[in-house]
């Protein structure tokens, strides 16, 4: 669908490098029920307000702070800047006789402390609900103009209950520094289109929303010629994997907006080798279209199978699971409605292997792993914290194998710290746990993952541990014996393991193959012969993505 653009003359866009550190909050609260009629704005670190009626609401988007180690050419940078909109729905009460609200758009520019205000009237539509986006029209920094996107969207929930909507709306400015540009195509994670609706979506048109089930994503937006879009991150997105991975709520609605930013480029992460320079280039943000319902109802399962030589399938009383895993397979991601469940392990002639009890609770996300205890079929249970760590890979790592009792992780012989995320979103080590990294690394038993801070977090170019990681046979004890000797035929666990589909990786793309940021469970799986010496094999490390 062709969407309506106004135009409109204000300078909406400063210096990117000024830090908005959070959005304002309402100055006054009239309590009433609210009109069709949301305002979004998408315009970087200005303040942005909406005068209403006499009433003040802030528009200028959240601002996070996320660490990345190194730019695209090597040099070090400190932060980048996520900029989050804020949606704002006007009040019924602020609307005249006939429906409209009369609003008073206030941008106060940073760099200049200067005031601008443009009057506008939008109209109440209670049948057809509308988002008008709040954005840059400039393809040079500082242009004084800025759009108006009526977006009509749904409020309808999806048709299956355990799913999202979601749509791709393509605002993208056909002029692009970068080259990102034309019909646009969703994909999860792997490259693999989302749905046909949101594949080649062209400029200024709307997709149709399509359903999926609810979960965690890593989405990607690509242009036809393979280049990838960054989220809309500035100043500068030039650094590897620079979209965030997303929990959607089960009967959520969701956007996907794309539309063009200025970017003012850090000296330390120079996209064209000119510190300063003014750029412009397409980026996406996502937006709830209705405030995300609360899952009170489901939990996700995927399953893992682990035992050599056997095809499994996993059920939780007659709802399949996983159906034919073969060994060091990975099924998708089942939604489950929450409750008490008897699992029930079977191999491809449907005998029994084993059986263990499940609760659910909602927004639970679990994998259960099929492995071998004592020469016997068993079974797993781990917990997956989904957290976004927004840069580098959240690992847990699992013992899996059929040999080897006990086995700790270590980076350049030296024992691995777990990171705990700070309220500036940085991790850094809780000096004053002290269990924490025995648990989640060390002397790692078959078939026992790690409940206490099971993750550790990996950021390449920051403090902390670095790839390649090591898989060495250690020894609970007493006295407990570790690191232990490093297993000759355990492959180095290298940050290149976490790029999936290197094809998606195009020459010229901002996004350049770094290792894709996540969460993660490493598993050693199979039959590990410490003694062994030779060529490390490339099937004893199992990773599995804990997202799609």
């Amino acid at each position: 669908m062709r969407l309506a653009v106004i135009t409109l003359a204000v300078f909406l866009f400063g210096c990117a490098k000024v830090k908005i550190d959070t959005n304002l909050p309402i100055l006054n609260t009239l309590k009433s029920s609210n009109s069709s009629i949301r305002l979004i704005a998408l315009a970087g670190p200005n303040q942005v307000n909406a005068v209403i009626g006499g009433f003040t609401y802030n528009l200028t988007p959240n601002v996070t702070t996320i660490p990345f180690g190194t730019c695209h050419n090597g040099t070090i940078t400190e932060e980048i800047q996520n900029y989050n909109p804020v949606a704002v729905s006007i009040p019924a009460k602020l609307l005249d006789q006939a429906g409209n609200a009369h609003v008073q758009l206030v941008t106060t520019i940073p760099t200049s402390g200067s005031v601008l205000a443009i009057d506008t009237v939008f109209a109440d539509a209670p049948s057809n609900p509308t988002d008008y986006y709040i954005f840059p029209v400039s393809q040079s920094f500082g242009d004084p103009n800025y759009n108006i996107v009526a977006v009509p969207r749904s409020t309808t929930p999806p048709a299956g209950v355990s799913n999202i909507k979601i749509r791709l709306v393509n605002m993208g400015s056909p002029v692009d520094t970068f080259h990102l540009t034309g019909p646009l195509t969703l994909t999860y994670m792997d490259g693999t289109p989302v749905s046909s609706v949101t594949t080649g979506v062209p400029d200024g048109v709307s997709s149709a929303y399509t359903e999926i089930p609810y979960g965690t994503y890593h989405f990607r937006i690509f242009t036809q010629s393979g280049l990838e879009l960054p989220e809309t991150i500035l100043p500068a997105p030039n650094l590897s994997s620079l979209s965030s991975i997303h929990s959607f709520q089960p009967g959520g609605i969701y956007t996907i907006f794309v539309n063009s930013n200025n970017l003012y480029e850090l000296g330390s992460c120079s996209l064209t080798g000119t510190p300063g320079n003014n750029v412009s280039g397409n980026s996406f943000t996502i937006v709830a279209d209705i405030t995300p319902p609360v899952n009170i109802s489901y939990g996700k399962v995927q399953f893992v199978n682990t035992i050599p030589g056997t095809t499994c399938s996993l059920a939780l009383d007659n709802l399949t699971i996983g159906s034919s895993i073969p060994y060091r397979g990975i099924s998708p991601y089942q939604p489950v409605s929450v409750g008490s469940f008897s699992m029930q392990l079977t191999n491809n002639l449907g005998q029994p292997l084993a059986r263990q009890n499940l609760e659910i609770n909602p927004d639970d996300n679990f994998t259960i792993w099929a492995y071998v205890k004592d020469g016997q079929p068993a079974l797993a249970i781990s917990y997956n914290d989904l957290t976004n760590p927004n840069a580098g890979q959240k690992l847990r790592f699992m013992n899996c194998s059929v040999d080897i009792p006990y086995i700790t992780v270590t980076q350049n012989g030296q024992l691995l710290q777990v990171y705990n995320p700070s309220s500036k979103g940085y991790y850094t080590p809780d000096i004053n746990d002290t269990t924490s990294a025995a648990d989640a690394t060390e002397n790692l038993a078959q078939g026992v993952p790690a409940t206490h801070e099971p993750f550790t977090l990996i950021i390449t170019g920051q403090s902390g541990p670095e790839y390649p990681l090591s898989i060495n046979q250690s020894d609970a004890g007493p006295p407990p014996f570790v690191p232990g000797v490093t297993l000759p035929s355990v492959k180095q666990l290298l940050l290149s393991d976490f790029i999936f589909k290197p094809s998606l990786y195009q020459p010229g793309s901002l996004i350049y193959a770094r290792g894709e940021p996540g969460v993660y469970t490493v598993a050693l799986t199979g039959s590990v012969k410490s003694a062994e010496s030779g060529a490390p094999q490339p099937d004893t490390l199992l990773i599995v993505k804990h997202f799609n």
